[in-house]
């Protein structure tokens, strides 16, 4: 009796983990989805003209984009709530949570990579058209347009900037259909005076960038063939060996700590190696040859077998702490 009540809690670990798995993955994209196609709604508008936050293309470009950063933490608050079951069950539930993920990226990611392509969601998409009838701050001047035909534009250009006391003593341009490259800044705004006011916070702008950071190398790994693909897969291996650490304490919120720390470390590391910030480090092995050429040419995916180890060394002994501490009690 106690093998088929063990059995049917392992069925339910999974089938929860299943449950919980599709619709982190289900509401996450279709959030991330709406909130992408808002964003691109804010930083498109012009003041002075009709805006449309609405746009089919922007919500699917949001969900193929968002997918694979929702499967780089999936594995993280999949494995929160096994924090409340014995080491038994929790062997299934994690067992289930490395199924559903690796399934997902190795094979539904190179879809929203294709997907995405398509779409050309990767791409930025041409500063809009600026309007008329209002002063902007562009490459450090202030303009003020009267017509705007396409990049063709006429009105004035205060080329030290524009003050009410010193308005005497700017230099005045008067321009008549002169050429002017609009272009987003930094945040994806096409209008100079729509990024002043809606400009995001330093840390979402630092998160956003980064995590569409990773999707591109993610997506351009998935066209690089399948041995860059399974190389670059090594990351979410890697978030799923952090499910070694769920018995590391007896208290279940340093577990959670842990647990989030290795997460946010795992994805930090990639991304820092992804955008050559290890290459003044990876450089000097050119010189040293052999073995040390093949270790910078594959230096991700060594470094998230080190950090598999090290998870696996860091469980293995925490588990045999605890069980000695049971056999003695």
């Amino acid at each position: 009796m106690s093998k088929v009540c063990y059995y049917i809690m392992a069925m339910k670990v999974v089938l929860t983990s299943f449950i919980r798995f599709l619709l982190l993955c289900i509401v996450g994209s279709v959030a991330s989805g709406f909130l992408f196609m808002l964003y691109n709604g804010c930083v498109s508008y012009v003041i002075g003209t009709g805006g449309n936050l609405f746009s089919l293309k922007f919500f699917i470009d949001g969900i193929l984009l968002a997918f694979p950063s929702i499967l780089l933490f999936a594995p993280m608050f999949l494995m929160f709530p096994l924090m409340r079951h014995g080491s038994a069950t929790r062997f299934f539930g994690m067992l289930a949570i490395s199924v559903f993920c690796l399934a997902a990226w190795l094979f539904v990611v190179p879809l929203c990579a294709k997907g995405a392509l398509e779409t050309n969601a990767l791409f930025e998409k041409p500063a809009s058209e600026l309007s008329t009838g209002y002063f902007r701050k562009i490459n450090g001047r202030i303009y003020y347009f009267s017509k705007v035909e396409g990049n063709y534009v006429s009105g004035l250009r205060f080329d030290n900037g524009f003050t009410a006391r010193n308005s005497s003593l700017q230099e005045v341009q008067v321009l008549k259909d002169d050429y002017v490259v609009f272009e987003r800044d930094i945040y994806g705004f096409s209008d100079p005076i729509v990024g002043e006011n809606l400009k995001p916070p330093v840390v979402v702008s630092v998160l956003f960038l980064g995590m569409f950071s990773l999707v591109r190398s993610t997506f351009s790994a998935c066209a690089s063939g399948i041995l860059n693909w399974l190389s670059f897969s090594s990351i979410m291996f890697a978030l799923l060996f952090v499910g070694f650490l769920l018995s590391l304490s007896s208290w279940r919120l340093v577990d959670a700590f842990l647990v989030t720390f290795f997460t946010f470390a795992i994805i930090v590391l990639n991304y820092l190696y992804l955008n050559f910030y290890f290459s003044p480090f990876l450089n000097q092995f050119d010189s040293m040859g052999g073995f040390f050429i093949f270790l910078k040419n594959n230096f991700q995916l060594f470094m998230n077998v080190v950090i598999i180890i090290i998870l696996c060394i860091v469980g293995l002994i925490s588990f045999y702490v605890s069980n000695k501490k049971k056999l003695k009690g």
